[in-house]
C-alpha cells in the first residue's frame, strides 16, 4: 500500500485537493470540530512542522503574499502575450515594462465584478487566469487611463 501511495503521491493531492474545492463546507466544519477535539496535537503539529522547514516558516505572510502576487502577474501576463494590447499605444510595439502594466476589464465592468466577486487579490487573479472568454487585457498605465477617460469608467471624469 504505501509503495501505491508514493508511487501515486500527486494523484492523491490531486483527488483530495478536488475533493476539498466540492465540499467545501463539510470539509471546513470538518477542520473546526477536529481542531476543537485536537487543539494540542495540531500546535504540536504545528511547531514540528515550523522546526523542520524553518527556512519556508521565517519569511513573513506578507512577503509569502507578494511573492505569490508576483508570481501570479507574471503567469497572466504571459497568458495575455506580455505586453500592452493597445494597437495605438504610445511606446512602439506595445509597453513590455512588467511595472507599468496594468490588467484591464476590456467591456469596462471592473467594479461591478469587484462588488460581486469581493476585493480579494488572489481569488482575483484566479479568476483571470481560469478566464477563456477575453474579458481581460493587458494594458501600460497610460493607455488604461486613456480608456477610462474616454469611456467614462471613472467616477472622477463621468
Amino acid at each position: 500500500m504505501e509503495r501505491w501511495r508514493e508511487a501515486n503521491r500527486e494523484h492523491i493531492r490531486e483527488y483530495e485537493r478536488k475533493y476539498r474545492q466540492d465540499h467545501k463546507e463539510h470539509y471546513s466544519t470538518w477542520r473546526k470540530n477536529r481542531y476543537q477535539g485536537h487543539k494540542e496535537e495540531e500546535k504540536e503539529y504545528q511547531r514540528k512542522y515550523q522546526q523542520e522547514h524553518k527556512e519556508q516558516c521565517s519569511i513573513t505572510h506578507k512577503e509569502y503574499m507578494v511573492k505569490c502576487y508576483r508570481e501570479m502577474r507574471v503567469k497572466i501576463f504571459a497568458k495575455l502575450g506580455n505586453k500592452c494590447s493597445n494597437p495605438n499605444c504610445l511606446v512602439p510595439n506595445g509597453c513590455r515594462d512588467i511595472r507599468c502594466l496594468q490588467i484591464d476589464h476590456v467591456h469596462g465592468n471592473g467594479r461591478k465584478e469587484g462588488r460581486k466577486f469581493g476585493v480579494n487579490t488572489i481569488k482575483y487573479y484566479e479568476r483571470v487566469l481560469a478566464d477563456t472568454e477575453g474579458n481581460y487585457q493587458i494594458l501600460c498605465a497610460n493607455c488604461n487611463w486613456i480608456k477610462k477617460i474616454e469611456n467614462h469608467e471613472n467616477s472622477k471624469y463621468r
